[in-house]
């Protein structure tokens, strides 16, 4: 699934601004940011928001009170590692997934954590585990819930434009 978003003209993210409101300069809501992305070779920082029509069902659903699905659930897939367990047994804390198959882009790092000693970077783009293909945040927790304490995995990240393996045990 593909969903729009807006490129965003001006500085909008600073420290926890993911996932904040982006307005129209007469205040009307118009998106909800995403983290920073930086053009490699031309240094050049661009801010990007999901279009609040993409997420108007949610929204709606949210402020009616109702319970909303996640694609997964609604799916009925696979059991995932959520993501408080994510940051406490490994030390990941990953882009929000806002939208269907939001990429699973690394958010930050706990210093001193299993990621941290791994060698995780923030903005590191998760797309394998050992030979299972991520195409999403939400893919990464459901394949992670099905290794082992103490299995060793490999993770094939794309960083900088060139793909790199970060080998480590499940916590």
């Amino acid at each position: 699934m593909k969903s729009p978003v807006l490129i965003v003209d001006a500085i909008t993210n600073n420290s926890g601004a993911t996932g904040g409101l982006l307005t129209t300069v007469d205040g009307r809501p118009a998106g909800l940011l995403g983290r920073e992305i930086r053009h490699l070779r031309s240094h050049t920082w661009v801010n990007y928001a999901v279009p609040l029509t993409t997420l108007k069902s949610v929204v709606d659903s949210l402020i009616a009170g109702r319970r909303v699905d996640s694609a997964a659930e609604e799916a009925g897939r696979k059991v995932m590692v959520s993501d408080r367990e994510l940051t406490r047994r490994f030390g990941l804390i990953m882009l929000p997934a806002v939208v269907d198959r939001t990429p699973a882009y690394v958010d930050s790092v706990t210093p001193g954590s299993v990621a941290h000693a791994a060698g995780f970077r923030r903005g590191d783009l998760i797309v394998l585990l050992d030979d299972d293909i991520i195409t999403s945040v939400t893919s990464f927790r459901e394949e992670l819930a099905t290794r082992r304490i103490g299995q060793p995995m490999t993770v094939t990240i794309s960083r900088d434009q060139q793909l790199q393996t970060i080998e480590l045990r499940v916590p």
